[in-house]
């Protein structure tokens, strides 16, 4: 398998799945898409923030200014490895 650099720009908007079912457990936050038969798993408070402004159509820019590097690396790297975007558009 190839690896993929995936190149961001700070204007781009993700297109996520809009049909979402979400399970909580103690520790965890799992983001479901019946869309694309999977998931992703959120873990604190700021993550579940950064991906409901995803949710809004927010740029990557905006979330650079008001949210963490780590979280915001962490969620983009789910989504994209786990190929959680939307294939419709």
């Amino acid at each position: 398998m190839e690896n993929v650099i995936f190149d961001i720009s700070e204007d781009a908007v993700l297109n996520l799945p809009r049909t979402l079912f979400y399970y909580k457990t103690e520790e965890t936050l799992l983001v479901i898409s019946p869309e694309q038969a999977n998931w992703i798993a959120l873990f604190n408070e700021e993550q579940i923030s950064i991906f409901s402004a995803l949710l809004k159509q927010k740029t990557i820019g905006y979330l650079f200014k008001r949210f963490n590097e780590e979280n915001i690396n962490f969620i983009l790297g789910q989504i994209i490895d786990r190929e959680f975007l939307s294939k419709k558009k």
